[in-house]
């Protein structure tokens, strides 16, 4: 079955594979100071190159954080989709999207746990090269104002 197999939307994802430190940059609240902090991403491919698995390791507000994620392309639904969990929720993302050139644009929604609203979630990843990748993602209430942005620059270390 065609639908089954890998394509050029898998390997669009191939420069994202490896280890990077990832520099973080977030603004948690309108107006509130950026906030830095560092990881680590490891990101391989699962299942014959189906699937990009990501690892992450790092800290974020002075407290431990891990997360793990899964994206891919779906060639029945004819979108990338996406999973992440990490250890600071018990939410469950998952995003859907597009590509356009070396740009993933995906976006999802999520239960503010503060304030109970449905937000709405912007994300991209930008592939500058086979070393440097950057994630883009704006949290929008429901009012429209942008609540959270958060940037991740992502350069190969291995």
């Amino acid at each position: 079955i065609e639908a089954n197999k890998t394509g050029e939307h898998h390997r669009m994802l191939d420069d994202m594979i490896g280890t990077f430190k990832a520099d973080m940059t977030m603004v948690n609240a309108p107006g509130a100071p950026p906030q830095k902090a560092e990881g680590r991403c490891v990101n391989s491919w699962m299942l014959d190159g189906r699937y990009v698995k990501t690892d992450f390791t790092g800290t974020f507000e002075g407290m431990d954080f891990k997360g793990v994620g899964f994206t891919g392309y779906s060639n029945a639904d004819k979108e990338y989709q996406g999973i992440w969990m990490d250890s600071m929720s018990t939410h469950i993302e998952y995003a859907t999207g597009h590509a356009h050139d070396k740009a993933l644009h995906m976006t999802t929604t999520m239960t503010d746990p503060l304030m109970g609203q449905q937000m709405n979630i912007d994300e991209m990843f930008t592939i500058q090269s086979r070393d440097q990748h950057t994630f883009t993602r704006k949290t929008v209430a429901p009012n429209g104002v942008v609540v959270g942005e958060m940037t991740i620059v992502y350069t190969r270390i291995d």
